[in-house]
């Protein structure tokens, strides 16, 4: 078990209590959290569905959320348990059964986990915050620099956090959806982005957040359909340089620096393999 085997069961698990038991087929766990001056303990073990080999397991958290693809049913969850503070127990869950506080509760669905479920109550709303401060960092695995422009979601996201800390609490968007916001209505917020990055690449003048309709109607007519990406103007070139094009290592720094501003307060961010593709230049000033 390496560092990145680490990160992906914690990865994995979080998805499970966001998107279902899909993503933790055959898994168990214990996971013990400090929050709220109290000690919470979550347990749980997944039953093992056998997959097909033509069905694809390799799972993009956000990925399949938005690129329309249907997900695969998950298997039932044969036990879980919630404690509080070592003795309190809050949650006791078989195959057969589901207690609450020491109350049976009617059948309810064996694919979603308890916090999941009960995450609004007043016992388990600390441990479900807590986790959900748990991030992951998308920028090693995305390497398109672009994703599906809808301005309905940009319009309804504008609408719904009109402050930048209600933004970064702004759960499923993707991460060029929810850096769209503050370029239109938080550009305090958006130019420390942009003056952190020309402080690793001097060379660079300028960054946007746009549609390939604004930026590259050539890009926007091969589609057939438009998505959104980063733009920056670098000094000598005319036109603006779309995040396909941008190196990796430009990319990724980009990536990560809107992640950072854009994560919500008190969040724990995991980002595997980070000098990857950095170089010399990007790594420390990143850091």
């Amino acid at each position: 078990v390496g560092k990145t085997m680490v990160l992906d069961a914690l990865n994995r698990i979080d998805l499970v209590l966001s998107e279902g038991s899909a993503y933790g087929n055959g898994c168990q766990w214990e996971i013990t959290a400090d929050c709220q001056g109290a000690t919470y303990c979550w347990s749980a073990t997944l039953d093992l569905r056998e997959v097909a080999p033509t069905t694809t397991t390799t799972t993009l958290p956000g990925d399949q959320m938005h690129n329309g693809e249907p997900r695969r049913a998950g298997p039932p969850i044969l036990k879980e348990s919630i404690t509080k503070d070592g003795s309190v127990r809050l949650v006791n869950r078989t195959a057969k059964a589901f207690q609450f506080q020491g109350k049976d509760l009617p059948r309810l669905s064996s694919t979603e986990s308890a916090i999941s479920l009960l995450g609004d109550e007043d016992a388990i709303a600390p441990l479900r915050h807590a986790l959900t401060r748990l991030l992951y960092s998308r920028a090693p695995l995305w390497g398109r620099g672009f994703t599906r422009y809808d301005p309905n979601v940009i319009k309804d996201a504008r609408e719904q956090y009109p402050t930048i800390d209600g933004l970064r609490e702004a759960p499923g968007m993707t991460l060029l959806g929810k850096a769209l916001v503050p370029q239109q209505d938080h550009a305090a917020v958006f130019r420390q982005v942009v003056d952190a990055y020309t402080d690793v690449f001097p060379m660079v003048r300028d960054v946007c957040v746009r549609p390939f309709s604004v930026l590259d109607m050539k890009t926007y007519m091969d589609y057939h359909m438009d998505w959104l990406t980063f733009g920056i103007r670098e000094e000598g070139v005319d036109d603006w340089i779309t995040g396909d094009r941008l190196s990796m290592g430009m990319l990724r720094v980009l990536t990560h620096l809107f992640e950072l501003t854009l994560a919500p307060n008190g969040a724990i961010f995991l980002i595997d393999e980070i000098e990857n593709s950095l170089g010399v230049n990007c790594l420390p000033r990143l850091m």
